[in-house]
């Protein structure tokens, strides 16, 4: 099971990024070789980064529909825990945004890797003790 952060699913999927190992992870999961799991913020994320986007003219606004079916089909658990205080405790110590600290506190309450290219979500997994997805 591996966490996987809205920042490694946009890279894989928006046109004008790439990055082999979103590409390779996100492959994986499609096919399922690898078991995902994100925290239910996820979709929100993703769709608002979508439409950040299409307001700096990176795509196309019909984009933006392809980028939701891509997500809502995106075969991966749910969790909906509520760990506001550890996730808030961790964005404080780590310098994180709450939404970052969610994917960071998923990794280490069930003792996965964390997948993202987020450097400084990165350094923070590293500092508490969680793997991070090379």
């Amino acid at each position: 099971m591996i966490v996987i952060d809205a920042s490694l699913f946009l890279t894989g999927i928006l046109p004008d990024e790439d990055d082999p190992l979103a590409s390779r992870l996100l492959s994986d999961v499609a096919s399922s070789q690898q078991q995902a799991i994100v925290p239910s913020l996820f979709y929100a994320e993703v769709v608002n980064a979508g439409v950040i986007a299409v307001r700096r003219k990176r795509i196309a606004p019909s984009y933006i529909d392809t980028l939701i079916s891509s997500v809502l089909n995106f075969p991966v658990e749910v969790d909906r825990a509520d760990a506001f205080y550890r996730q808030g405790e961790l964005a404080l110590k780590h310098n994180l945004t709450f939404y970052d600290a969610t994917y960071l506190e998923l990794a280490e309450r069930l003792e996965c890797k964390l997948a993202t290219l987020d450097k400084a979500l990165n350094k923070a997994a590293k500092a508490i003790g969680v793997d991070f997805k090379k």
